[in-house]
């Protein structure tokens, strides 16, 4: 028996003003839920992690940026975008299958990255 589908996907050399702005990520989001035909459940929750920011003493320069999560009724979907590499990475887990080309479809629409990497896994449920 399956649990779900997993897609994992990196998205490299995207439209910086694209990947720092919390509206187009949340209308990317949305837009990411009505396509694929699943729910939202709750609001966005998401963070902008700064450079300067201090968190367990760790050097955050390389990596900030926003993270998000949104919770559908079928699972999750994660985003983290990093301002200095102007790169994305994004996980969308569901037991609600998806196609995987509207994920890629509209990650370019939105962030118009140079190359895009992905895999789907499914994931097994021991039930």
């Amino acid at each position: 028996m399956t649990w779900g589908n997993h897609i994992i996907l990196d998205a490299f050399d995207c439209d910086l003003e694209a990947i720092t702005n919390i509206k187009i990520i949340e209308v990317f989001i949305d837009e990411l839920i009505e396509k694929s035909n699943m729910t939202k459940w709750g609001e966005l929750f998401w963070m902008d992690l700064k450079p300067t920011d201090d968190i367990g003493n760790k050097d955050f320069s390389e990596v900030a940026g926003i993270s998000c999560c949104q919770f559908i009724t079928t699972s999750n979907i994660t985003c983290h975008f990093a301002n200095k590499s102007k790169s994305m990475y994004l996980d969308f887990f569901s037991c609600k299958d998806f196609d995987d080309d509207v994920v890629v479809e509209l990650v370019c629409k939105y962030f118009s990255p140079k190359t895009v990497n992905h895999f789907r896994c499914t994931r097994g449920a021991n039930l």
